[in-house]
């Protein structure tokens, strides 16, 4: 793939993507990189407003990205899909449907028997709020087509993770809305048919979003971890993040808060597949005001190590992190932060480390260019880094 530096447009928000390469992989494409190794940022949507994007990248090395479209922010969303198989980014493809105030699209991606499968979730609305649902949609040949769009939630929801296991099964995570509490759900697929909502949060948590998902196997016992924020009352001060996992057959286990921070938020967990998971999310501190923590796991979420600060390490707001890993333990983590911008708005930087999460590079400004960076997004392969947001 190649990246080239991209244009500004004062008309629109942006989806920009821009790459580690080299170093990682041999066989890496030669891409011109700036001195802390990431390519300049790429423009990949030109008109109308771009929102909240998610990116992964498949077995055959395409990279595949859903956003939120709005030709007008406050009546009109849909949600648009784009890949860069054969070289050059496709032209959007709308995965809601007509009809729908569609947004928060997430992709996950599993190769089965050579076959790239793809899956999406989002919420959509046909009125007020009451009306969110969440709908799935799955692509058995890479993105070429997509199978119809499927509701999978009867009551109003919000914000959902999305997952497909090694065997092509589905998982999602949702925030569940039948009362006044907001739950963390789950379900999945089954015989064709998506089973009842599970509850996954502690009753102590009325409160429950961003959820994240991530899968273990190790001697052929699948494991599904989940993070989420969760709180009593939607107050910054009882704002906090869990971790749970469900193993084999069984349920899942009693939520575990991992700080005793406040200002919790938007937590996001990746694994290696087998043993270790590795996990960022905002939090609230003296030292930092908010700012981009890390932890990591190293036998399948059943201890977890002490958590650290990753962000910018100053009392600049950092928040919204991403977080990516390559299979030979490389991990980068991003956020959106005001530190060190020319124009004390936000940029987009990262930290990444050589070491599956020991040791962390400095501070890297990714975005350096005026306005703001928002709503990261990473993914990762053998060749580096891949990163996403709206500019």
């Amino acid at each position: 793939m190649r990246l080239i530096a991209y244009q500004r447009s004062t008309l629109a928000l942006l989806l920009i993507v821009t790459l580690l390469a080299t170093g990682l992989a041999g066989s890496a494409p030669r891409t011109a990189l700036a001195a802390d190794g990431w390519s300049a940022a790429e423009q990949l949507t030109n008109d109308e407003i771009a929102l909240f994007p998610d990116i992964v990248i498949d077995s055959q090395n395409v990279t595949h990205i859903v956003y939120t479209q709005t030709p007008d922010f406050n009546s009109s969303r849909i949600v648009r899909y784009i890949n860069n198989r054969g070289g050059s980014w496709s032209a959007p493809f709308t995965l809601s449907a007509p009809g729908l105030f569609a947004d928060l699209g997430h992709l996950s991606t599993v190769t089965i028997n050579g076959q790239v499968n793809l899956a999406v979730v989002f919420k959509a609305k046909t009125g007020n709020n009451n009306t969110s649902r969440i709908y799935y949609r799955l692509s058995s040949d890479g993105g070429a087509t997509w199978g119809a769009q499927e509701q999978i939630s009867n009551v109003a929801s919000y914000e959902p993770a999305v997952l497909l296991d090694d065997t092509g099964q589905p998982h999602v995570l949702f925030t569940h809305n039948p009362g006044s509490t907001l739950d963390m759900a789950y379900t999945t697929k089954i015989g064709g048919s998506w089973t009842a909502p599970v509850l996954i949060n502690s009753g102590a948590t009325k409160f429950n979003r961003d959820a994240s998902l991530g899968y273990t196997r190790s001697n052929g016992t699948l494991t599904l971890h989940a993070t989420f924020m969760g709180g009593e009352s939607g107050n910054e001060d009882d704002k906090h993040i869990f971790t749970t996992r469900k193993v084999g057959a069984g349920g899942w286990e009693a939520p575990r808060q991992r700080l005793s921070n406040s200002g919790a938020g938007f937590p996001e967990i990746v694994t290696d597949f087998q043993s270790k998971v590795y996990g960022v999310w905002q939090v609230s501190s003296s030292a930092y005001f908010y700012e981009p923590y890390f932890a990591r796991s190293l036998d399948n979420g059943v201890n977890w190590a002490t958590s650290q600060a990753v962000g910018s390490l100053t009392g600049d707001i950092g928040q919204v992190p991403a977080i990516a890993r390559t299979p030979s333990g490389v991990v980068a983590v991003l956020w959106e932060d005001e530190y060190r911008t020319s124009d004390k708005k936000r940029d987009v930087f990262a930290r990444v480390s050589a070491d599956d999460g020991v040791n962390w590079s400095d501070v890297q400004d990714i975005s350096p260019s005026p306005g703001y960076s928002r709503n990261i997004e990473a993914a990762a392969n053998a060749a580096g880094f891949q990163a996403v947001w709206h500019d």
